[in-house]
């Protein structure tokens, strides 16, 4: 009997040391910050529309052209500040545009706003050199 009294007193004295080491034993715990992965979201740029065809009228007061593409097909366009028109390197405006001009015309998604209209150069065919009769 008096044997476990020893060991039971060993127990709880080595239980006793056992909690007191590790209440002073600084708490490792894990980290519960929340790391959140940044999320890439890929945003589809506007798809530019293009036509082209012949001018066949232009509205400078409303700022307005009407584009034949077709034989049966014609496009109005709106004509804003924004608007560059091209003809070669050089900005002209609008009202310097003609009938039946060739030209390019890329819009906006709207696809009823200009974003810029190039006036197609005319090719201008070579006259052949008439070769001298013998």
């Amino acid at each position: 009997m008096k044997f476990s009294r020893i060991f039971l007193a060993v127990a709880v004295c080595t239980g006793m040391l056992f909690a007191a080491t590790t209440a002073t034993a600084p708490a490792t715990t894990p980290d519960t910050t929340v790391k959140a992965k940044a999320k890439t979201v890929k945003v589809k740029a506007p798809k530019i529309e293009k036509i082209s065809g012949k001018v066949v009228s232009v509205d400078a007061i409303g700022n307005t052209l009407i584009v034949k593409v077709s034989k049966k097909v014609t496009d109005t366009v709106t004509v804003t500040t924004d608007t560059k028109i091209l003809s070669g390197k050089t900005v002209v405006a609008l009202a310097d545009l003609k009938a039946d001009q060739k030209v390019k015309v890329t819009l906006k998604a709207d696809k009823k706003t200009a974003t810029e209209i190039n006036i197609v150069p005319v090719k201008v065919a070579k006259a052949k050199e008439a070769k001298p009769a013998k």
